[in-house]
């Protein structure tokens, strides 16, 4: 079949979770992708499951040959589109589920398979913050909620990613206003308030009832 004539019909992707893609450019294929797909067919035929790494150099020879042809420069983009929108939300899962570690922002690009430069482009298209204010901000907030659990200020400093709880304390006082153990000795003393009011209120319906004893008697 001529090159001109044969051509794949339109794909909409679907991405779990995320909005519905534009469908993907068709393909246009070439003698050398004709060829491609000819020695593909023995493998196809073969009742014998084909080798993990041979499945991955014959998709990396198919996306080659794709890209290699100007008429699939439309499918090309799309392609590249959608790859990157799966590869952002793998950056948004490593980031929510390690945030509270004290890396470096090189080893969380890293971590996301990019180099900085490309790490703080995408982080910022992602979060909409840079990733240094989006990471103090994120250890701050789980920071507070283990502040109201009773946790320990240098526990609290640690687990949260903090190099020191100088450190800690002074990021803590400017982001909520006060320090991390001003809030955890009105945390600490909010019960003890609690219990002394009661007692108060108590003694006083005691004395009252008392004195109308002794007034009736």
């Amino acid at each position: 079949m001529s090159s001109s004539a044969r051509s794949f019909a339109p794909v909409e992707v679907l991405a779990k979770g995320t909005a519905p893609l534009p469908p993907l450019a068709m393909v246009r294929t070439t003698p050398a992708m004709d060829a491609f797909m000819n020695s593909m067919l023995p493998h196809f035929r073969n009742e014998r499951s084909m080798d993990p790494q041979l499945v991955d150099l014959k998709l990396r020879e198919l996306l080659l040959n794709i890209a290699g042809e100007p008429r699939n420069a439309a499918f090309v983009a799309s392609f590249q589109a959608m790859m990157r929108t799966r590869g952002l939300e793998r950056m948004r899962r490593i980031m929510e589920d390690n945030y509270c570690y004290n890396l470096s922002l090189e080893a969380y690009a890293r971590m996301c398979g990019r180099s900085l430069s490309a790490f703080k482009r995408d982080f910022q298209q992602l979060f909409n913050a840079p990733p240094g204010r989006w990471l103090r901000e994120q250890r701050l907030r789980r920071a507070k909620l283990l502040l109201s659990a009773d946790v320990q200020v240098s526990e609290v400093a640690f687990q949260c990613g903090f190099e020191n709880l100088s450190h800690f304390s002074k990021a803590f006082k400017e982001e909520f206003g006060h320090s991390p153990m001003e809030l955890g000795r009105s945390i600490a003393g909010e019960p003890l308030g609690k219990v002394i009011g009661l007692w108060e209120n108590s003694r006083a319906v005691v004395s009252g009832l008392l004195s109308a004893q002794h007034n009736t008697s």
